[in-house]
């Protein structure tokens, strides 16, 4: 077997050991929204870049489909979510 640099990039998701919190889905799927700041939305994704990973998190409003917050960090960790 020889050390060759393989040609395409496998993903691979690594479970976090960490405490976490789960909420009711009040929600329930239902996206179109009658007011605007009624439901908010967040996410989290993260983006390659040459030092290494960004991780960013978004807060959008339902109603009006904007984005109303946003943080970005070099690690992803708890205080990531505060916005």
């Amino acid at each position: 077997m020889t050390n060759q640099p393989t040609t395409s990039l496998a993903r691979l998701t690594v479970p976090v050991v960490m405490a976490s919190v789960v909420v009711d889905n009040t929600l329930d799927r239902q996206f179109d929204v009658e007011e605007p700041d009624k439901v908010w939305v967040t996410d989290i994704t993260y983006i390659r870049t040459l030092e290494g990973f960004a991780y960013l998190a978004v807060v959008i409003d339902l109603y009006s489909r904007r984005v109303v917050g946003w943080s970005m960090q070099s690690r992803q960790t708890t205080d990531v979510h505060y916005l």
